[in-house]
């Protein structure tokens, strides 16, 4: 009897938790020709032109959020400012991919506006490189003359 008691207690404590959503924490989308896919290798930089770090978060529902960096210390604190869809590029699909830079997956309850969220154990030398939402390099967050850049550590496919 008490086992079945505890059966049903934990059944209704798994009703009641919410579910967490899965995101990827990402860079801004970014755009490059696909011929310059096709020279890119192990040590290429992909200069972004970010001075300071912008963050995405990206679902499998093809949204994107916007967050807003807060000073912080140690871990890195957003606010969410807006969710929208991911529009297709409009310039010429045949001569750019859409670049995304993957910095974590993580899990939040709700996305709702204005709420801060921390992230922390963000490993900036391992960056998953996606060209047209298909895995092809790795790379890591370098500095050059004082802007973001990506230095592409290994490319995981054999022709791009």
């Amino acid at each position: 009897m008490k086992a079945d008691t505890q059966a049903v207690h934990l059944e209704k404590l798994m009703q009641e938790k919410k579910s967490l959503s899965s995101y990827k924490l990402a860079l801004p989308f970014y755009k490059i020709m696909h011929s310059d896919i096709k020279t890119l290798s192990q040590n290429s930089i992909l200069l972004l032109g970010l001075k300071r770090l912008e963050c995405v978060l990206l679902s499998k529902e093809n949204t994107m959020t916007k967050l807003k960096r807060l000073k912080s210390t140690s871990a890195l604190h957003f606010e969410i400012m807006t969710t929208s869809k991911i529009v297709p590029l409009k310039d010429d699909v045949q001569k750019y991919a859409r670049v995304s830079f993957i910095l974590k997956s993580i899990e939040i309850a709700s996305l709702n506006l204005k709420t801060m969220i921390t992230i922390e154990d963000i490993d900036f030398m391992h960056v998953e490189v996606y060209f047209d939402g298909v895995p092809q390099a790795e790379g890591k967050l370098v500095s050059v003359n004082d802007e973001i850049a990506i230095e592409i550590t290994k490319v995981t496919k054999d022709e791009i």
